[in-house]
């Protein structure tokens, strides 16, 4: 428009990183998530544009197979601290296999289910805490078992 480029609707951009054109709009390429150092680069879900790069917190951005969580890279399927998404946690000993919090000692690995509980020892796997002589309870108190109790 009178001899000046425009920016689709959104006006004249100074063509500057900070004022750039990607149609249809001037954006701020240093800190623009979906055009974060070049139009239409955008950043993972998690992670933020700093001086026109995809950053999870103060690391570089995370690479393929990987999620920024709560300013970390991990991998979903095998992070027992965020497993299957961010922020859910396997507790021990469970471990975090194919993005499920799964027993490791049962073969194949899986959930422990039904009042069971993830247990290793002279046998391992997933147990029945209330009537386990070996696991009576919780994990390796052996005894006479009733009700998770030693009798």
């Amino acid at each position: 428009v009178a001899g000046q480029c425009r920016c689709g609707s959104s006006g004249q951009c100074t063509g500057v990183q900070e004022d750039f054109c990607c149609l249809p709009n001037c954006v701020d390429l240093t800190s623009d998530e979906e055009n974060c150092g070049a139009c239409d680069e955008r950043c993972a879900t998690g992670e933020t544009c700093v001086d026109g790069q995809c950053r999870c917190g103060d690391n570089p951005g995370c690479g393929t197979g990987q999620t920024c969580c709560d300013g970390v890279c991990a991998d979903l399927t095998a992070d027992d601290a965020h497993c299957g998404s961010c922020g859910r946690a396997c507790s021990a000993p469970n471990q975090c296999i194919g993005s499920d919090c799964v027993c490791p000692w049962t073969d194949p690995p899986e959930a422990c289910t039904g009042g069971t509980m993830c247990c290793n020892g002279v046998t391992s796997g997933c147990v029945d805490v209330l009537v386990n002589p070996l696991h009576c309870g919780r994990c390796n108190r052996a005894c006479i078992c009733f009700l998770g109790n030693c009798v």
